[in-house]
């Protein structure tokens, strides 16, 4: 189960080769934020240095889902896809991006159960979709590196 160590209200940031993630609150959901700490937002920048799932069957464009791609530029003017996971992003669309995840990563299957749990304020065991996704899309390139597979 993960512990988050990040305090109520400060940003995350944890950066790997051809991935950045970060995960906080939009002010304008704040006041009504989950305060276990379940409904972060996540935005990934995804690197054209690794290879990345194909999300096209889920993503829907235009669609208002809690799942955003888009094309943008890193800090050296590089292109590079940023995806946006919203903390309030509903059951049905984070189940189809969690099974086609795990459709791509059958080797790390054992792992379903704690995908996107961790310890609330009060210890008690909560889930997190925004997290369950982080965790898999993070799962993802380890287990595609481990089997040699790399970007072209």
């Amino acid at each position: 189960m993960f512990r988050p160590q990040i305090a109520p209200g400060q940003h995350s940031r944890q950066t790997i080769p051809g991935q950045v993630v970060n995960a906080n609150r939009r002010e304008s959901r704040r006041r009504c934020a989950d305060p276990r700490g379940a409904r972060l937002d996540v935005r990934h920048i995804l690197r054209p240095t690794l290879p990345h799932p194909d999300l096209s069957p889920i993503l829907d464009p235009g669609a208002r889902n809690g799942f955003h791609l888009e094309l943008a530029r890193d800090r050296d003017g590089k292109p590079v896809d940023v995806l946006e996971i919203a903390g309030h992003i509903d059951d049905r669309s984070a189940r189809r991006v969690e099974d086609l995840l795990w459709e791509l990563i059958p080797e790390a299957s054992h792992l379903r159960e704690e995908v996107g749990t961790f310890a609330d304020p009060t210890d008690r065991q909560a889930k997190s979709y925004p997290l369950a996704l982080t965790q898999l899309l993070i799962a993802y390139h380890m287990v595609k590196a481990a089997l040699g597979v790399h970007a072209v």
